[in-house]
């Protein structure tokens, strides 16, 4: 490979390298407050998805939880923190039902797939009014402050100011799921 070919060899991968970087620190554009934009904006630093259990599933009483999940990612490092309920045997002895705490760091593979996930969550108009979903919301902390968003399933209800497509924040859920049993 000649000297040219070298320097244009590691403008390639310099240039491939920058974009990869803005792809995991969340540059997302848009500003996350108006329809159809990702809740992932620009300096996105911190990503949190709530689900406060709710829909249509009994919890026998005396239970150490009721489906909740919380999972927290620090963009930058790819920390990943979480609490969720896990179900082990029988639904209906409340023994089974216990809370699972933990925190790992995500592979650089792991990441970008998150991050295509999280950026996938856009902002609605939508005005729902569902009833048997779990209650699901996704906190974004940026230099253009501290967002929390509700799922559109929900939106008729008006507790949020802000609102983003059930589906996408159902599958990024989910992800985040998967990744804590991939320990």
């Amino acid at each position: 490979m000649g000297h040219t070919s070298r320097r244009v060899h590691r403008t390639i991968v310099a240039g491939l390298s920058l974009w990869a970087s803005a792809l995991l620190a969340g540059c997302g554009g848009g500003t996350g407050t108006d329809p159809g934009d990702s809740v992932l904006v620009e300096g996105t630093s911190r990503v949190a998805v709530t689900s406060s259990g709710g829909g249509l599933i009994f919890v026998p009483a005396g239970a150490a939880c009721h489906f909740e999940a919380s999972y927290d990612l620090a963009m930058t490092s790819g920390d990943l923190t979480w609490s969720v309920c896990r179900v082990h045997a029988p639904y209906d002895d409340p023994a089974s039902f216990t809370v699972e705490t933990g925190t790992r760091t995500l592979t650089a593979a792991e990441r970008a797939q998150v991050t295509g996930q999280i950026r996938a969550v856009r902002v609605t108009e939508n005005s729902n009014c569902g009833a048997d979903k779990n209650l699901l919301q996704i906190a974004v902390d940026s230099p253009a402050g501290h967002r929390v968003y509700g799922d559109d399933f929900y939106s008729c209800l008006k507790t949020f100011d802000l609102y983003v497509d059930s589906n996408a924040l159902t599958q990024l859920e989910s992800a985040l799921n998967q990744l804590t049993l991939a320990r």
